[in-house]
C-alpha cells in the first residue's frame, strides 16, 4: 500500500469505539469471529461487506441491500470505489463505520467536505536524505491484478470471491513455466513417457484400492465431526466455521459450506499464529473417535494420518471435501 493507511472506526452501534487499521488487500467486516473486523450490531451479517485495496484505491462490495456510502445505497454483489479521504458506512440499523485515509507523519489530514486544506502548511512532508550506511526499501506487497478499464464497478463471482482474482507474482511463474515447456522438447518427451507408466500402472493396480471421491468424501465427513467441540463447552472461531460449514451442507447450500472452510484454511494458515498451539485442538475423545474408524476408512485419508497433528489432521479433510 502507500506510505498513508486507511482507518475503518465504529461510531455508532454496539461496537462504537472499536477500529481497524486497513492494512492488508483485502478486509471483511460482519458479524462472522473470522472476520478482519467482527461486529455485533443488529442485523450485521456474516460477511456484511468487504474492501478491496486496487490502484491505490479502495473499494467496497456488500452482498447485503441495506449498506449506504454517505448516504447512497449500494448496489448488491458490486465492487464500487470509495472516496479517497473519508466516507460514513451504514451496515444495518445503528450501525456505522468511518472509512478515513490516516495520513504519515507531517502530512496534514483529508480536509473536510466543504474545507479548503490550508495554504500555509504543505500537504506532504520533505524527503529526508538517506543518512551513511542507511538503506531504504519499500515493502514488497502482492498486488492484485484485477485488470484496467474505465468501468468502476466490478462484479463478484459466484462464491463471492474478487473476479479473476489474481496475484502477479503467480502470473509471471505461470508464464514462465508455459514459456519453458514451449521451449523445451524434452520436457514434452518426460510427459508423454510418464503418461504412457501411468496408463501402464493402473492396468495392474486396483484402483477401488484408492476408493472412489464420493468414499474419501464419506471419510472425510465422518471424521471432521470429531472436530466440531463439545456443546458443554465454549467454540473457538474455527469450531463455529466448522459447525456452520455442516449446517449449510444439510441445507445444500454447497457455495456457502465452501466458504467456510476456506475460512478454516486461512485460520490454519495465518502467519501471526503459534505453530506451537493448535488452532483447532483435538481433546482425547475426538482422538478416540478418529481411532474407532475402520481401517479402510483411515486408509481413504491418506497414509499417516493418525500420525499427524491436529490442524494438519483438519487440512486433509477440508482438502479432500474441496475437491468436488
Amino acid at each position: 500500500m502507500t506510505t498513508a493507511t486507511v482507518r475503518l472506526s465504529v461510531i455508532a452501534g454496539p461496537d462504537r469505539g472499536k477500529t481497524l487499521d486497513v492494512v492488508e488487500e483485502l478486509v471483511h467486516v460482519g458479524s462472522s469471529p473470522a472476520s478482519h473486523l467482527p461486529l455485533a450490531g443488529q442485523g450485521v451479517a456474516d460477511r456484511h461487506l468487504s474492501i478491496v485495496f486496487k490502484q491505490n484505491r479502495h473499494a467496497v462490495s456488500t452482498p447485503q441491500a441495506d449498506v449506504t456510502v454517505d448516504g447512497v445505497p449500494l448496489a448488491s454483489n458490486r465492487w464500487t470505489w470509495l472516496p479517497e479521504a473519508r466516507a460514513v458506512i451504514r451496515l444495518a440499523e445503528g450501525t456505522e463505520l468511518e472509512f478515513v485515509r490516516v495520513p504519515p507523519a507531517g502530512e496534514l489530514p483529508a480536509a473536510a467536505p466543504g474545507e479548503k486544506p490550508s495554504a500555509e502548511t504543505p500537504r506532504l512532508r520533505p524527503v529526508r536524505p538517506a543518512r551513511k550506511g542507511e538503506r531504504r526499501s519499500a515493502p514488497e506487497l502482492a498486488k492484485i491484478d484485477l485488470g484496467a478499464g474505465p468501468d468502476p464497478l466490478l462484479k463478484l463471482g459466484t462464491e463471492g470471491e474478487l473476479p479473476g482474482l489474481k496475484l502477479q507474482e503467480a502470473v509471471a511463474v505461470r508464464r514462465a513455466a508455459r514459456s519453458s515447456e514451449q521451449s523445451n522438447p524434452l520436457l514434452l518427451v518426460a510427459l508423454f513417457a510418464g503418461s504412457v507408466a501411468v496408463s501402464l500402472l493402473m492396468l495392474v493396480v486396483d484402483v477401488d484400492a484408492f476408493g472412489s471421491r464420493s468414499e474419501r468424501e464419506a471419510a472425510a465427513r465422518k471424521a471432521i465431526v470429531h472436530f466440531y467441540g463439545r456443546d458443554d463447552r465454549e467454540l473457538n472461531p474455527c469450531q463455529v466455521l466448522l459447525r456452520r460449514a455442516r449446517q449449510a451442507a444439510s441445507q445444500g447450500n454447497r457455495t456457502l459450506e465452501r466458504q467456510c472452510y476456506h475460512e478454516v484454511l486461512r485460520l490454519l494458515r495465518a502467519e501471526n499464529r503459534n505453530p506451537l498451539v493448535p488452532v483447532c485442538p483435538l481433546d482425547r475423545e475426538g482422538q478416540n473417535g478418529l481411532e474407532a474408524m475402520s481401517m479402510r476408512e483411515l486408509g481413504l485419508l491418506g497414509d499417516g494420518f493418525l500420525d499427524m497433528r491436529s490442524d494438519e489432521k483438519l487440512a486433509r479433510l477440508i482438502a479432500i471435501l474441496l475437491e468436488r
